[in-house]
């Protein structure tokens, strides 16, 4: 027996005392990898739909297999046979033999589900057929060529998810490695491509991970005998060991009462734990720029290790933490740190009343040391400090510390219990308590990171409930430390509308290469072009600037002159290249009217007032347009809804908002965010009512916006030929830009385009003639009002009305 062990055997029978063990668990982990199975599902099930035949590499796999004598294709598509047989064989077989008949029933269902799913899924894909190598095509072995299928190859892989958590790590990585080299045999071997390889895994894995959330896995969690067994073997002889902390059938922590008498807290470390956080930081370290974030890989050894490191350094730093008493193995993959036991209760648990001003300055010094040791605590809640019964605050919990932290990171865990401190006792308090210990400057510092991003989750839930708190916590700092609005610090480095915009842009070109196809012919086309129609379109666009200048001077009771507003509907046409939904244009419209004496809410309620009048008048051309097209019958495939459909489709919009309604979370979003904004413009609507000069102007000017986009299409059109009824572009026009223009890009950017080559060819247009039309009215209505929208910008700036 090596040093410092003691034999189990040799010491008393422990007394443990915990509840029951669950042998089957829903854990995060199964809904985690649930959701990255389901996005992985996404992706496979666009490229395969994107997919237009083999790839390069595809063929160039093909031409080699072509090369290859008929007894080595024999003998791949052999090996490839008797792998997918015998793999999920040997697994069934053992299954039955150690009688799990439960687990058998449910591998049959998962990859009876997967099977049928990727069928469903090929039939309407309907890919056409592989051109198989003749050596490949003539193979025979257990099957045809044809064997293993896209649906066994699914079924394969939903078996291999859900017996995963049931089997040892060594064979669980046998599996695996034969389900890789099964995928890159069927690719290799020419007889499928690789995105219908892609997509019976993404399916199969879908279904597997879907059973498993639904029906749970085994429990990993160490429990008692496990931890007995590890403090054992760290030369700890336990009388007593008994559950402390729970979560479901889960035990987190224990306490326990050694042979010599000393009180122990046990804290454990999971692999179910360790895999979701693993998701969870892996997200965080893809979308935030944080110094903090250490690789989202590392092993679940590694971050014990990382934890008992920074709670040493802490502790020697004067910090007043828990002393660490031993590291090591739980059993079941999981690990366990042992620290002093101090008979404290979290701040947490404590009333308002209970959190005295003498405490809170006892918490930030405990705050103030963390900064002197230079550790970072990195989620310092009020759940993480303690408060023993001689009044002394302790901090514990230091899982995502970091040693040797940039100022940043201290900042943040200044910033962080100033928000939960807030939650407690108020905004007032927190602010105050903590300039009385720490001093104002380094109070101040944290103000770019009172933020929810740089919170975390817990307290960022609890804001959400309190919408205001964080303002008032921001404003509260700001006093007490004498210091004027200070910017929130950049923390993204993913913004999820730049995904969006991203996803939006590919689709959009995903409709439109097909289109540019033919870039000789296009290039024809554009040359052929009538230039008059083309100064006639750029004509017209101009006029869309005048009538955005009648809707901005209308949408306010004050006079406001034309000409600078002018000037600002061209500088804004610069500014909303930059930015999704016209928000930059808004922007500098509401700043125009500031800077013109309009009072502040006057201006956003009228900049509001003109969004919404621009959609009124768009919705009534489209409506007006669509009885004129559907009665004269001019648009190809094009005929009014019967009375029944209109009915029909109203009640289920109807019933469909009335059932969004009932969700609290969707009823907070309409009665605070929508219908503000709302009984604002109807009552600056109102106003506008008895003033008939300015209501002309705010809806004549949309009016102009609007028909002078769509003509300036038309002139496109008819530069290249036209030959299609003007009522049906104008269709075209109105619907595909009332679709397209939600997409999160710049002046729908990509949608647009898709949109309206998409519905010019719909009404008969020739592909070349649209695609060229569609491209020659955005150059001139998008792309050519960038420079003299710049100058307009810089020549307002310097007038100072902007």
């Amino acid at each position: 027996m090596g040093p410092g062990q003691v034999a189990v055997a040799d010491a008393p029978p422990a007394e443990i005392l915990e509840p029951p063990y669950g042998y089957i668990v829903r854990t995060a982990a199964d809904r985690l990898r649930l959701l990255l199975a389901t996005l992985v599902l996404g992706v496979a099930l666009a490229l395969a739909a994107a997919d237009r035949g083999t790839s390069g590499l595809e063929e160039e796999l093909l031409r080699q297999v072509e090369r290859m004598p008929e007894s080595a294709a024999a003998l791949l598509v052999g090996v490839v046979q008797v792998t997918a047989v015998l793999a999920p064989l040997a697994n069934l077989a053992a299954l039955i033999w150690r009688r799990r008949l439960r687990i058998l029933a449910q591998v049959l269902v998962a990859a009876g589900v997967a099977a049928v799913a990727t069928t469903v899924a090929e039939d309407v894909l309907d890919r056409p057929p592989v051109r198989r190598p003749p050596a490949i095509e003539d193979a025979r072995y257990l099957a045809g060529s044809d064997f293993p299928s896209g649906p066994y190859l699914a079924a394969v892989t939903a078996t291999l998810v859900v017996m995963a958590p049931w089997l040892p790590r060594r064979w669980r990585h046998v599996l695996i490695t034969c389900l890789v080299v099964l995928a890159l045999a069927r690719v290799a071997s020419g007889t499928t491509v690789a995105w219908n390889v892609l997509l019976a895994v993404a399916v199969g894995g879908f279904a597997g991970t879907l059973l498993l959330a639904l029906v749970g896995s085994p429990n990993r969690r160490p429990h008692g005998a496990d931890v007995l067994a590890g403090l054992a073997r760290a030369g700890i002889t336990v009388r007593t060991l008994q559950a402390a902390a729970q979560r479901g059938l889960r035990v987190t922590a224990y306490r326990a009462v050694t042979a010599d008498g000393r009180h122990l807290r046990v804290e454990l470390a999971s692999p179910d734990d360790h895999e979701a956080g693993m998701l969870v930081r892996t997200w965080r370290w893809i979308r935030l720029r944080d110094p903090g974030h250490r690789s989202p890989l590392a092993s679940l050894r590694r971050l014990v290790e990382h934890e008992a490191l920074v709670s040493l350094l802490a502790s020697a730093g004067g910090v007043r933490t828990p002393r660490l008493v031993a590291v090591g193995e739980a059993g079941r993959g999981g690990h366990l740190l042992a620290f002093e036991d101090v008979d404290a209760v979290p701040l947490s648990a404590l009333s308002p009343q209970g959190l005295t001003d003498d405490v809170l300055r006892g918490a930030w010094g405990q705050v103030a040391a963390l900064a002197r040791a230079r550790v970072a605590h990195r989620d310092l809640r009020l759940d993480s400090l303690l408060l023993d019964r001689d009044g002394r605050v302790w901090i514990t919990d230091f899982e995502v510390g970091e040693p040797a932290p940039e100022d940043a990171m201290l900042n943040g865990d200044v910033a962080q219990l100033l928000c939960d401190a807030a939650l407690a006792v108020g905004a007032t308090r927190s602010a105050r308590t903590a300039v009385d210990v720490l001093g104002p400057d380094a109070v101040a510092a944290a103000l770019p990171r009172l933020q929810p991003l740089a919170l975390p989750a817990a307290t960022r839930r609890s804001f959400r409930r309190r919408r205001t708190l964080l303002a008032e916590l921001r404003t509260a700092v700001q006093e007490a430390t004498g210091v004027d609005e200070v910017p929130y610090e950049d923390l993204e480095r993913l913004k999820p509308k730049t995904v969006l915009g991203v996803l939006m842009v590919a689709v959009a070109l995903y409709v439109l290469l097909p289109q540019l196809g033919d870039l000789g012919t296009i290039a024809d086309e554009l040359s052929r072009a009538d230039w008059g129609w083309c100064l006639a379109a750029v004509a017209a666009a101009a006029v869309t600037y005048v009538g955005a200048a009648l809707t901005l001077t209308g949408s306010v009771p004050d006079r406001v002159r034309f000409a600078p507003a002018l000037a600002a509907q061209v500088a804004a046409s610069f500014v909303s290249k930059v930015t999704p939904g016209n928000v930059g244009g808004m922007a500098l419209n509401a700043r125009f009217l500031q800077k013109h004496g309009v009072d502040t809410a006057v201006a956003l309620t009228g900049v509001g007032l003109s969004a919404v009048a621009g959609f009124v008048v768009h919705v009534g051309f489209l409506v007006v347009v669509a009885v004129w097209v559907g009665r004269a019958g001019t648009a190809t495939g094009f005929s009014l809804p019967v009375g029944r459909t209109v009915v029909l489709v109203a009640l289920g919009t109807l019933a469909v908002a009335a059932l969004a309604l009932l969700v609290p979370s969707t009823r907070r979003l309409a009665t605070d965010r929508l219908l503000p904004p709302l009984r604002r413009s109807g009552a600056a609507l109102r106003e506008l009512i008895v003033r008939p000069g300015k209501l002309s102007a705010l809806l004549g000017g949309a009016a102009l916006v609007t028909v002078g986009y769509l003509v300036a299409l038309i002139c496109s059109l008819q530069a290249f030929g036209g030959g299609v009824p003007l009522a049906s572009v104008a269709l075209v026009y109105l619907a595909g830009t009332a679709l397209a223009n939600a997409a999160p890009t710049p002046g729908g950017l990509g949608a647009v385009e898709a949109a309206l080559v998409a519905g010019l060819t719909g009404i008969g247009v020739g592909t070349e003639v649209a695609v060229s039309a569609v491209l020659t009215f955005r150059l001139l209505t998008f792309w050519l009002p960038v420079v003299p929208g710049w100058l307009a910008f810089v020549m307002l700036q310097r007038r100072m009305e902007l």
